[in-house]
């Protein structure tokens, strides 16, 4: 199982410690942890030459990292790996939970991994004395009432058990759920109807006195109802979002605005070269970073979350908005009324307005 470790070090994630013993229950868990979309780091991510102890103290040491899930066995707690990943854990003071995979507490599996190390190395060696002397009785202290699950009888359960009490709280998931919680924190989301407040733009050009533009800042330099660039004018009013989606660390969200077609010739040039220049202030596109205006999808459709955020109770004399990419093509996508004019004995459909979609960083408006 390939993991993508940039993606996931490049936002919160979990450190998941276990023997190699235990690798096949483990898997299996983190299997459907990673299909719920939970960042978690775990050794599949380690290339071959590396050094096991480096890595994972990178790992534990790197500033995404906010604990680290313990699968707890005898294995694991007679294992020199594990036990310097504890040590670790315990000198960053990092947050941990111990999943026990077997009905046993702590004190139980520490005796079992005395037993297994005196079988391994003779009840006289060196590991096993050290182990029974002082390591036992810092992985009871450590693990004694650290217990996340004490039966993992179902695979599923403790996935959702791990997933409600560790993923959401510690914000470890892309989650529509939390991302609009946050942005109602923020304000910049109606506790209402969750719709985002973000940028000013409706794409009328202003006719009337000139006036003066500011150096400082051309989109509101004109006046607060008007927007400049290469010396037009436009008139505005606050644009209004729906998030559709939240995946991969990257927010996409709908306009719940019509942008009218008079103000373009060509709809997907205007989304990509010049929308966001005139949408958004130079504060707001210093917060927001890399953010990217296109028309709606087929796949955003599919992805969307919430369907009330495509299916707007829009004017009949507005509803000439589903634009992809292309353009004009498939039916689906074509939920004009009154848009079909006749000229030359020819019939064209006419586009009248769009609602862009834009992709930003999640992390980025909360």
């Amino acid at each position: 199982m390939a993991l993508n470790e940039d993606k996931i070090l490049s936002n919160k994630f979990v450190f998941v410690s276990y023997s190699h013993k235990d690798k096949e229950a483990v898997i299996e868990d983190v299997k459907s942890l990673l299909s719920k979309g939970v960042r978690i780091w775990f050794d599949e991510n380690m290339r071959i030459g590396e050094n096991w102890e480096e890595v994972a103290e990178r790992i534990l040491r790197h500033k995404n990292c906010v604990g680290v899930i313990f699968y707890n066995s005898a294995n694991s707690f007679s294992s020199k790996a594990v036990q310097k990943e504890q040590s670790l854990t315990r000198e960053l003071e990092h947050q941990y939970w111990s999943v026990h995979p077997d009905a046993k507490t702590a004190v139980d599996m520490a005796m079992d991994a005395v037993q297994l190390l005196m079988s391994t190395y003779g009840p006289n060696s060196d590991r096993a004395t050290e182990y029974l002397t002082k390591i036992a009785s810092e992985q009871t202290k450590m693990f004694n009432d650290k217990i996340l699950c004490i039966m993992r009888k179902e695979s599923s359960k403790l996935v959702q058990e791990i997933y409600e009490k560790v993923a959401v709280p510690n914000r470890l998931v892309d989650n529509e759920e939390n991302f609009i919680e946050d942005l109602h924190k923020s304000a910049l989301a109606s506790k209402d109807t969750n719709e985002i407040t973000l940028g000013k733009y409706v794409g009328g050009e202003y006719v009337g006195p000139e006036k003066s533009a500011n150096a400082e800042d051309q989109r509101f330099g004109v006046a607060n109802d008007l927007i400049q660039l290469n010396g037009r004018s436009y008139i505005t009013k606050e644009l209004r979002w729906r998030l559709m989606y939240v995946e991969d660390g990257k927010a996409v969200l709908i306009c719940n605005n019509i942008l009218r077609q008079d103000s373009f010739d060509e709809g997907k040039e205007f989304l990509e070269n010049i929308f966001c220049k005139l949408a958004f202030s130079m504060e707001e596109k210093s917060k927001l970073g890399d953010i990217k205006a296109r028309y709606m999808t087929e796949e955003d459709l599919e992805k969307c979350t919430d369907k009330s955020a495509i299916d707007l109770a829009i004017p009949v004399k507005l509803k000439h908005w589903w634009i992809d990419a292309e353009g004009l093509t498939e039916n689906w996508k074509q939920t004009f009324s009154g848009s079909v004019s006749y000229k030359n004995g020819f019939s064209r459909l006419i586009k009248k307005g769009i609602r862009p979609v834009i992709e930003t960083s999640s992390q980025t408006l909360i």
